[in-house]
């Protein structure tokens, strides 16, 4: 047994104690964190300049917000 695998036990043993609604938890809270700053954005960053300006999808941060909401359900429910 090398000190690998020793370093694997210790890091696999300390793990398995977090329990998994903090696990959940974090992952949320992750989430949660991404959502705000995508939409801290400049609008600069997230827009097409050669979009027409009547497009519904121009700004892509609103769809990206969309899309961490969607996986912060599946991941609250699930």
């Amino acid at each position: 047994m090398s000190i690998l695998h020793v370093v694997g036990d210790a890091l696999r043993d300390a793990l398995g104690l977090i329990p998994l609604w903090g696990v959940r938890g974090l992952f949320l809270l992750l989430l949660f964190a991404l959502m705000a700053w995508v939409v801290s954005l400049p609008n600069s960053e997230t827009t097409d300049p050669e979009s027409p300006r009547d497009r519904s999808g121009r700004n892509l941060k609103w769809w990206a917000w969309t899309a961490i909401l969607i996986q912060i359900v599946v991941y609250s429910v699930f």
